[in-house]
């Protein structure tokens, strides 16, 4: 049976401009970001830089061949493990601690193939439209394909994580934990497999796949999830930043401290030019390979220091089904490199060998997040109540050297943070112009004509929405200032739409005739699709009762 065609979506007038990173197609502008960890890919080898000495001696630590006179890691783990040291030696850094910083140093000589593109090459997309160069052709091989995937996932949702996991315990934890990202490599192959099937050009992204397989709601749905997650990362940006200065400057309230930056935002909210937005890649890489070494080095000693008894009394939860659906919502949040996948594997040369780095990627996460969650999850249990994983660190820490590394990795993820916000506040800006523009149209008010339109000559729109939407992430962020809720909320409402409009369009495809049936691939959609709606039901409402009674508890103080 010949497989019907599909035609590719018609490119509307307001998806021409150049977009920035975000989660459901979103292809990044240069430097990539924090929170979607999306690094933009070339479209020639022309425009990668050769690697430098550190570079190559982490690619071949990557790939096993260590050479055998330089045992860094197993010097670690000798001092991971290590117990009193003398006096004499209490001043230098432990070696768990000089891993840390090697690692972090490292992170700046990761492969550069995803850091830059010229601007003719860039990929707009606002629910998943693309256009991409003429010249087509990957230049990426498998191993920059690996570090892309592996850095879109690393972002501050991962921070978030131990604090659900320390309510879950590790005997519920750790199942949840699984099955979710179990989803979401099911989720990335099957995107990828859609994408093939349709064989079309232009089409690199989530939005694409769903308006080729269920037409313009499937595009439209692409929109609402994309606006609400890129929303509540900036909502979750707000208040990371709050809360971890006001672990600095102990004497202002959390409000005290969010008002005061509101400029700040504000300030940053205002940049949307690409060129305006390059050079990020490294802060952000930096932040994050330094809080996830930091924070499991300190899991890890605290651990060690109590024995088997922290394990023990970490190991049940507190509340089994609550606490289990808001750590899968949680999950969903950090897991976010859903919408890099079209975009590397359209850049790898050997496109056939994508699957093989999705998974060992995806595995290579799993390990990441295991090790955060679990160290701190299981050390921190009692104590950790914030999702603010670094400036809870910094303030128990103990000791010169560990303060010192603690509260510098706190401050380093903040201003990680602040300079990253233009990037995710870009995808929801654009979305809400173009349902304005649509709205005027249909009022017959006219269009608003794109960001040179004006109230009343003097202030452009654009100026507006950004503006209305920092006011709206620091409104929110001011009612809600515990972030591990708003982390458990967006997850909730926003990332398992994505979730799902997968396997949707997977199952659309099929049914078409564009896929051949397979009843193994339809239970697994259904499956999946069962598990984001519970998810994205059950986990909004306790997130919101939660919320409420967050909200009550501190009225009554």
């Amino acid at each position: 049976m010949v497989a019907p065609e599909v035609q590719p979506p018609a490119r509307p007038p307001w998806r021409a401009a150049p977009a920035a990173a975000g989660r459901a197609g979103w292809r990044p502008p240069p430097g990539g970001s924090l929170a979607g960890g999306v690094l933009a890919s070339p479209a020639s080898s022309r425009h990668a830089t050769a690697p430098g000495a550190l570079s190559a001696a982490l690619r071949r630590w990557a790939l096993g061949r260590v050479p055998a006179r330089r045992p860094l890691l197993a010097s670690a783990a000798a001092g991971a493990t290590a117990g009193s040291r003398p006096a004499a030696a209490a001043a230098s850094p432990p070696q768990g601690w000089r891993l840390l910083v090697g690692l972090a140093a490292a992170s700046l000589a990761l492969p550069r193939r995803f850091r830059r593109q010229p601007r003719a090459c860039a990929v707009a997309s606002v629910g998943g439209s693309a256009t991409a160069d003429s010249n087509g052709g990957g230049t990426v091989s498998q191993l920059d394909a690996f570090f892309a995937l592996v850095k879109s996932n690393l972002g501050p949702g991962l921070l978030a994580l131990p604090c659900a996991f320390a309510h879950t315990g590790w005997v519920l934890g750790l199942p949840v934990l699984l099955i979710t990202v179990l989803q979401g490599v099911y989720t990335m192959l099957t995107l990828a497999g859609c994408k093939r099937a349709l064989n079309r050009p232009g089409i690199f992204s989530v939005g694409e796949v769903a308006h080729c397989a269920l037409g313009t709601w499937g595009r439209r749905a692409a929109d609402v999830f994309v606006f609400v997650v890129q929303g509540g990362v900036c909502c979750c940006f707000v208040d990371l930043v709050s809360g971890n200065l006001v672990q600095v400057f102990r004497s202002f309230s959390h409000t005290q401290v969010m008002l005061a930056l509101v400029p700040v935002f504000a300030g940053m909210g205002l940049l949307r030019e690409v060129a305006q937005l390059g050079g990020l890649n490294k802060l952000g890489s930096l932040a994050m390979v330094t809080a996830v070494v930091a924070g499991t080095v300190a899991g890890t000693e605290q651990i060690l220091a109590t024995g088997t008894s922290s394990i023990v009394a970490a190991a049940l939860p507190n509340r089994p089904l609550q606490d289990s659906v808001m750590l899968a919502a949680s999950v969903f949040f950090a897991f976010e490199g859903l919408g890099l996948v079209l975009p590397v594997e359209k850049e790898m040369r050997n496109q056939e060998a994508f699957p093989k780095v999705v998974i060992l990627a995806s595995s290579f996460l799993t390990v990441v997040f295991l090790g955060l969650t679990f160290t701190c999850g299981v050390a921190f249990r009692g104590e950790l109540e914030t999702a603010s994983l670094m400036a809870f660190l910094a303030t128990r820490a103990s000791g010169a050297w560990h303060k010192a590394v603690l509260s510098s990795s706190n401050l380093l993820v903040t201003a990680a943070v602040i300079v990253t916000l233009p990037l995710q506040l870009l995808p929801a800006s654009q979305i809400l112009s173009h349902w304005l523009g649509r709205a005027k149209e249909r009022l017959g008010l006219g269009t608003s004509g794109g960001g040179a339109a004006k109230l009343a000559g003097l202030v452009p729109m654009w100026v507006l929405q950004r503006l209305a939407l920092v006011a709206g992430c620091v409104g929110a962020s001011m009612m809600v200032s515990n972030v591990a809720l708003l982390v458990s909320l967006f997850g909730a409402v926003g990332q398992t739409g994505l979730g799902m409009l997968t396997p949707i369009c997977h199952l659309a495809l099929m049914r078409k005739g564009n896929l051949p049936w397979s009843n193994r691939g339809a239970a697994i959609d259904v499956f999946v699709i069962t598990f984001c709606v519970i998810v994205m039901v059950s986990g909004t409402f306790m997130a919101m009762s939660d919320i409420v009674a967050s909200s009550r508890s501190c009225a009554r103080r």
